[in-house]
């Protein structure tokens, strides 16, 4: 099965801290090709009706995020997929976190009531999300992947997460990595389309931006622009539903270019065999190894420079 030419639908699935907003800063320069989403499905995952996340309690979500009330999963979900009206562009992408469409470990939920009319499929059997396969896999959407390894995201997320954090996340959990539900919506796109999605790691794209984004563009059916690696510095409305988590992407001028020193996570300094090596809270460590496997099991399927030719040619790669 190949990939449509022109998707009306891009999504790129991540986990937190994979340098998947400064991968959205680079899209946002293409403003007559795509209409930009950030992270959509948290609505409805943090604060809808159908929320499953326990981050925020019942009154904190009416008093905070009230504006997200009627963010039903379906009503968010129909939104990225849906067709653009005439004045805006042909195309859109969203930037998502997997985690956002799956039931916590703590839940029961494998479905919710405002999907309860959508059409069924005998892939929904192996379906591990909380969106019916039919819409999921809808011919006019492609589904791509950027990873990052543990050693350096989750550090990354457990220094944003404390009491009195500007990202109004005040403890860490460590439920919340993401790698596990990357893994298992990858698995599952992957055996129900017969094709490998798109995989990509955020070293290679902050070693190789221009390398790296020229894949995806040819993935997904675009032309590629140089004009995609560099920005100007500065906040972005785009970014403020969730305050304190994109300082770094906003202080970016291109691909890992511009950031500030307290901008990087200590782990990113270790590069060499003498530097000394981070010493994070058990905490920290303990989600690391819980999490390496599946970052390992993802990074066997990323595709490189010199893969795109045999990938577009239809030839899959071999584990």
């Amino acid at each position: 099965m190949t990939v449509p030419q022109a998707p009306t639908t891009v999504i790129l699935w991540v986990h937190p801290r994979s340098c998947s907003t400064m991968f959205e800063q680079s899209v946002l320069q293409r403003p007559k090709e795509f209409k930009v989403l950030h992270e959509p499905m948290g609505d409805a995952y943090y604060f809808g009706p159908e929320k499953v996340s326990n981050r925020f309690d019942d009154a904190k979500c009416s008093k905070d995020y009230a504006h997200f009330a009627d963010s039903t999963f379906k009503k968010t979900w129909d939104n990225i997929i849906k067709h653009n009206s005439p004045s805006d562009p042909p195309r859109t992408f969203s930037k998502d976190m997997a985690q956002y469409i799956f039931a916590p470990t703590y839940s029961s939920a494998t479905s919710v009531p405002s999907f309860s009319s959508t059409p069924t499929t005998s892939d929904d059997d192996d379906n591990p999300t909380l969106i019916p396969t039919s819409t999921l896999l809808s011919p006019s959407t492609v589904h791509t992947f950027l990873i990052r390894t543990p050693t350096k995201a989750i550090p990354s997320y457990h220094r944003l997460c404390y009491p009195g954090a500007p990202t109004d996340f005040d403890y860490f959990d460590p439920e919340e990595a993401g790698y596990r539900e990357v893994r298992a919506l990858f698995d599952f796109i992957k055996k129900a389309k017969g094709r490998t999605p798109l995989v990509l790691d955020s070293e290679d794209l902050l070693k190789s931006p221009e390398e790296v984004m020229k894949i995806w563009c040819k993935e997904v059916g675009v032309e590629f622009d140089k004009g995609m690696l560099q920005w100007d510095e500065g906040v972005q409305e785009h970014f403020a539903k969730w305050p304190g988590w994109h300082e770094s992407a906003q202080a970016s001028t291109g691909m890992g270019k511009g950031l500030k020193d307290h901008h990087i996570t200590p782990s990113n300094h270790a590069s060499g065999t003498d530097s000394p090596k981070p010493d994070h809270p058990q905490i920290v460590k303990d989600a690391i190894e819980a999490n390496i496997a599946d970052y390992e099991y993802l990074k066997k399927f990323v595709v490189k420079h010199e893969m795109v030719e045999d990938r577009l040619g239809g030839v899959e790669r071999k584990e």
